[in-house]
């Protein structure tokens, strides 16, 4: 699998997500008779109140997929992880020592990636 194939995979479940949770742009923001803006269509207290701007929904959307998406990796690098360290504690072996060196180094990747985000 290519490595655009794998980036488009990441990023469709996102813009889904945004399509799903902010409303069109024909439905932003419609004026009512008070003069006060409301998002279209949602009538319930917690919109009237959030006066927040598009970009700021937008931006909440995005930055929660990823944190999802980082939370997901590292919980699998752990499910391989403690195994193969408790491995290598059995037995310390070149092949298991490779093993961990790889996950290490995946381990390493995935937090640089989590400090780009904080």
């Amino acid at each position: 699998m290519s490595t655009s194939t794998r980036r488009h995979e990441h990023v469709v479940p996102v813009v889904e997500e945004l399509q799903r949770r902010l409303p069109k742009l024909s439905d932003i923001r419609q004026q009512q008779g008070d003069g006060k803006e409301y998002f279209g269509g949602q009538q319930d207290a917690e919109a009237a109140e959030d006066e927040s701007p598009f970009e700021f929904h937008a931006l909440e959307v995005v930055l929660e997929a990823i944190c999802s998406y980082l939370v997901a990796r590292t919980t699998e690098l752990e499910m391989v992880a403690y195994p193969a360290l408790y491995e290598l504690t059995s037995k310390i072996s070149s092949r298991n020592l490779d093993r961990v060196r790889k996950l290490k180094s995946a381990m390493t990747k995935l937090t640089a990636r989590v400090q780009k985000v904080c």
